[in-house]
């Protein structure tokens, strides 16, 4: 009997274990600022400016702490932890809101993805 619950352990903690990796890989891309692009912080309000473009974009108080850390962490997942740490938010509505910002960033050439290097090969 010891047995079967002690497998039903090691199932359940290798399932937790695969679910937690499947999260770290997730977020196997790293950010950037592209080349070109002016960060201008007013008021906790801020402004983009893509040069290439000739295009300005706002961002609002939450969207300039978002992009502040994407800048520092350069990971979704490390900048969802840390506005989570700040702030008393669900994690799937936040990641959702990082998420689509970041595709919205990357689409206007504000952001640049790159793929994560890890022990010298691409993650």
């Amino acid at each position: 009997m010891r047995v079967g619950i002690y497998r039903e352990s090691v199932v359940l903690a290798s399932r937790e274990l695969l679910d937690y990796l499947g999260r770290v890989a997730n977020d196997s891309n790293s950010y950037r600022v592209a080349e070109g692009v002016l960060f201008q912080e007013l008021d906790r309000e801020s402004v983009l400016l893509n040069l290439r473009t000739e295009l300005y974009y706002a961002l609002d108080p939450v969207g300039t702490r978002i992009w502040k850390l994407l800048v520092e962490t350069r990971s979704v997942d490390m900048t969802v932890g840390r506005i989570r740490a700040e702030y008393d938010v669900e994690e799937s509505g936040l990641r959702l809101d990082v998420e689509t910002l970041v595709r919205k960033l990357v689409a206007k050439g504000l952001l640049i993805e790159e793929a994560r290097v890890v022990d010298g090969a691409a993650a």
